[in-house]
């Protein structure tokens, strides 16, 4: 009889974390591992693959974007342990016991993930005792099961590059005992969801699940609290050097990771520079002097006064220009039409899968990071599939983006439940594949899995 291979691909499940939670359903979650098994033909073997993003080390206390000590790190994975996701580790613990794979590839925001220490306390929680039941891809490699290539993404997008030449360095000396030697360069994405994100999320728990990027953010932080206005020049620079929308279209190969910010200046949005002036100027002039995301802290430490929060927690109305400088940037965090479609655009995520099907002999790529869940090519026999998340997701209504004065009292309808963390949407989905014995891919679709608690 020939043997057939089932490889079920998830990404980005954010667990663990500082309240609030990226994640809010790891019940289902858990619920789906256990059901897998019962999907299989009597011939298939079952790989389960976590694409990246698996732990939110970054959105655990103490917030570091990367935690240089093993033991650290070990305490921080810990406390995913804990309700509500002990039960996920549960699922994975029986998943291995009946004697099925599983492979967890390291994204950007679990990189803690390569510590030797880390991985013995993870396979110790699922209750490993074959050593070759989880296979960790720690190394900046693709994942390679016959003709399906396995990536997380973050390759692709120059914010979160991950520092793999000092990762490995680090990896060799903590193998030994040896004390390490050069600290890793956390990318530019990571410090800024563990100095800024992360310090906001008290107050307005929807600033990493809508996810505003680059000048967006900087902009953002001043509608939200403008008493940052003081040390709004620092934060345009420090996210305008960043660049976090820099350009890779092409889907190429990284440069290192502190090679990130490098490039051409995006263009000016004219609209940006008409209701923000002088702050938009400001932010588009740039400057020498440095400003470290890191040093930001300080500025949001600050007793803040007149914030968002404050005016909506207690009645009062949000003033309309600044009501109007939000729907400006809403605008442009609201999704075009196709932005949650599963044929929506692949940008550089595409393009790089489209490289790689002609570069190798890969019959099928998939990728995450980009929480948007994506498929190309025939019905039941896609090319390319972005696993999208198992976190939450924060879409905003039309409405609340439409011009005129009934557009303005939506969207502070939109505010006061986006404060109040009333607005998420979970959408979970997964790639599942299906190999012959010859590793050929047989076939390959993305799946939305119903909600079972």
């Amino acid at each position: 009889m020939r043997c057939y291979k089932r490889v079920i691909v998830i990404s980005d499940l954010h667990l663990g974390g500082d309240f609030p939670h990226m994640m809010s359903h790891p019940r289902e979650l858990a619920s789906f591992i256990g059901r897998l098994p019962l999907c299989l033909a009597c011939d298939e073997q079952l790989e389960l693959v976590i694409n990246g993003d698996f732990i939110d080390f970054l959105a655990v206390s103490p917030w570091s974007s990367w935690t240089c000590s093993p033991t650290e790190a070990v305490t921080k994975l810990q406390t995913a342990y804990e309700p509500p996701f002990d039960v996920v580790f549960d699922a994975l613990a029986q998943h291995v016991s009946q004697g099925h794979s599983l492979t967890i590839v390291l994204g950007n925001h679990d990189i803690e993930l390569a510590h030797h220490a880390v991985q013995g306390d993870l396979m110790r929680r699922v209750g490993i005792r074959r050593p070759e039941a989880v296979h960790f891809v720690e190394d900046g490699s693709a994942l390679r099961v016959g003709g399906l290539l396995i990536e997380h993404g973050n390759r692709y997008d120059p914010a979160n590059l991950n520092d793999w030449e000092r990762l490995r360095s680090t990896r060799s000396r903590t193998s030994r005992g040896e004390a390490v030697a050069e600290l890793i360069r956390p990318s530019v994405g990571s410090d800024i969801v563990t100095h800024l994100v992360n310090p906001l999320k008290r107050d307005y728990p929807f600033i990493d699940l809508i996810q505003p990027q680059g000048e967006l953010l900087a902009l953002l932080l001043l509608v939200l609290e403008p008493s940052l206005a003081f040390s709004f020049g620092k934060i345009a620079r420090a996210l305008r050097g960043a660049r976090l929308q820099a350009a890779n279209p092409r889907g190429e190969a990284p440069q290192k990771t502190y090679q990130a910010g490098a490039g051409p200046s995006e263009e000016i949005d004219a609209e940006l520079a008409d209701v923000f002036g002088e702050h938009y100027r400001q932010m588009r002039r740039g400057s020498s002097e440095p400003a470290g995301i890191a040093d930001l802290a300080d500025a949001l430490d600050q007793a803040r006064q007149g914030g968002l929060r404050e005016h909506l927690a207690t009645g009062r109305p949000v003033p309309p220009d600044r009501l109007s400088k939000l729907r400006t940037i809403f605008r442009r965090l609201a999704s075009p039409e196709d932005t949650f479609s599963w044929g929506g655009d692949t940008g550089p995520y595409g393009e790089a899968a489209k490289r790689i099907l002609t570069a190798t002999a890969a019959d099928t790529v998939v990728m995450g990071h980009t929480h948007l869940a994506r498929r190309e090519g025939p019905e039941g026999r896609a090319r390319y599939v972005n696993t999208g998340t198992w976190a939450d997701l924060v879409r905003v209504p039309n409405d609340a983006i439409a011009d005129g004065e009934a557009g303005l009292v939506a969207l502070e309808g939109f505010l006061q439940r986006l404060v109040a963390d009333s607005v998420r949407a979970w959408e979970p989905t997964y790639a599942d594949v299906r190999l012959n014995s010859d590793g050929v891919v047989v076939s390959a679709d993305l799946q939305r899995t119903e909600s079972r608690s």
